[in-house]
């Protein structure tokens, strides 16, 4: 596995945790213009590069749609 995707209601806390506090390195930090301002952030754990984790945001977009990203950040506000 390459890729592994953690859904996040902020990326830049999000980002600041993993690389902060857990050591992680930030592999990619890109914003994509021409997808509507899509950011596309990736974490590897500290001796694993070969690891991605993608912090995606949870939002409506290509991935969700409004009902699941709304299920979705209520998920993730109560901690599941």
């Amino acid at each position: 596995m390459s890729h592994a995707t953690i859904f996040v209601l902020d990326q830049d806390r999000a980002k600041k945790f993993y690389v902060e506090k857990l050591g992680f390195e930030c592999k990619n930090d890109v914003t994509m213009d021409e997808m509507g301002g899509f950011r596309w952030l990736t974490v590897s754990p500290p001796n694993q590069s070969d690891l991605e984790i993608v912090l995606m945001p949870v939002r409506e977009g290509p991935a969700l749609d409004a009902d699941s990203a709304a299920k979705l950040r209520g998920l993730s506000r109560a901690g599941g």
